[in-house]
């Protein structure tokens, strides 16, 4: 099996300076070498690009129902992801079925669904109140998409986790969040510079996700991305301390466009973008995204939920991490993803 080339650009330099001669192709060209970066956003352009990262300027502000507002910042692949401000106030709970879905809410299922305890959760939350920054701190090159000689289902050998398939394309399919508690990361001697944890929906050329990506030096920070716009992931600057309850949700909502939103510790962070989806498979997964050992982040209990309704998640598939972590059973749609190779 050929192992799975999703790569999130950047996170290597961004993890541990100490790696950064092997940082993407930005890092190669620069003059400067890259240091460790405790805030993307106070790091020089020549840092980042020294590091494989690169800024994405804003290229417009919009407004969006009910007052709020979406600040939209161009990819170096020419696409764009916004960053979303819900007007002050906003109650998904209350608000319009048009204002829900401005703001990335999904629908509220049935009161005596599985899901409705994460809806509640995901919508209990308040929303950040957002800036118009300048820009967006990107990963400097496109992501590849995952490579596999065989069609979705498959088990991808750099993610630890639970995948859950369906035939049909998009009918029905919109919807993967995945709880869990941020962990603390050891530094040992066995111990890689990165990983991540998201939920993500599509396949091997429409992927969306979002979560969380981590490096031994703290910056635990939210990611979004979209394989099939580009896959540059990006990093709005929201740095998640360890321990904090995490809710990532991405959600698909027609005409190729993407809803994500990650709920850190209470505050809610929303985000759109576009892409192609042709449904399929649902993703809750702990993923190394570099040719590295895996950064030792102990043990990691989720909680998976998919589909419209918010059920639990009922896989057709466990990936693995050979010789780098364990991926426990599932049970309504709770697994506990552990580190083997540094414990």
């Amino acid at each position: 099996m050929k192992r799975a080339s999703v790569v999130l650009a950047g996170i290597l330099a961004v993890a541990v300076g100490a790696f950064a001669q092997v940082a993407p192709s930005g890092a190669a060209h620069s003059k400067q070498a890259c240091t460790r970066l405790r805030n993307l956003y106070t790091a020089s352009k020549l840092q980042l690009e020294a590091c494989g990262l690169t800024e994405a300027p804003l290229s417009s502000t919009s407004r969006l129902t009910g007052g709020g507002r979406a600040y939209s910042y161009k990819l170096p692949n020419g696409q764009t992801t916004s960053v979303i401000q819900p007007p002050a106030g906003f109650n998904p709970r209350s608000a319009s079925a048009a204002e829900d879905k401005a703001y990335g809410v999904p629908p509220e299922p049935s009161h005596g669904s599985p899901g409705y305890a994460t809806w509640r959760a995901l919508t209990d939350g308040n929303y950040a109140r957002v800036h118009a920054r300048p820009y967006l701190v990107v990963g400097d090159r496109p992501l590849t998409e995952p490579q596999s000689s065989s069609s979705i289902p498959v088990e991808y050998d750099n993610y630890g986790g639970y995948q859950q398939n369906i035939v049909g394309g998009t009918s029905g399919w919109h919807y993967a969040a995945v709880q869990y508690n941020e962990p603390t990361l050891g530094v040992t001697h066995c111990s890689g510079p990165a990983v991540a944890f998201w939920a993500g929906i599509g396949g091997t050329s429409d992927l969306g996700q979002t979560g969380t990506a981590s490096g031994p030096e703290g910056l635990h920070q939210v990611f979004i991305q979209n394989v099939g716009a580009g896959g540059n992931p990006v990093y709005e600057g929201v740095t998640v301390p360890k321990g904090t309850k995490v809710i990532a949700n991405v959600q698909y909502n027609g005409s190729s466009n993407w809803s994500y939103t990650d709920t850190v510790g209470g505050t809610t962070y929303d985000y759109a973008g576009t892409g192609p989806y042709q449904g399929g498979t649902a993703f809750a997964v702990v993923e190394d995204p570099l040719s590295y050992p895996l950064l030792n982040f102990e043990s990691i209990t989720m909680h998976a939920t998919v589909g419209q309704n918010g059920a639990d998640m009922n896989p057709s598939l466990k990936d693995v991490l050979p010789d780098q972590a364990t991926t426990g059973a599932i049970s309504g749609g709770t697994f506990t993803v552990t580190h083997t190779n540094c414990n």
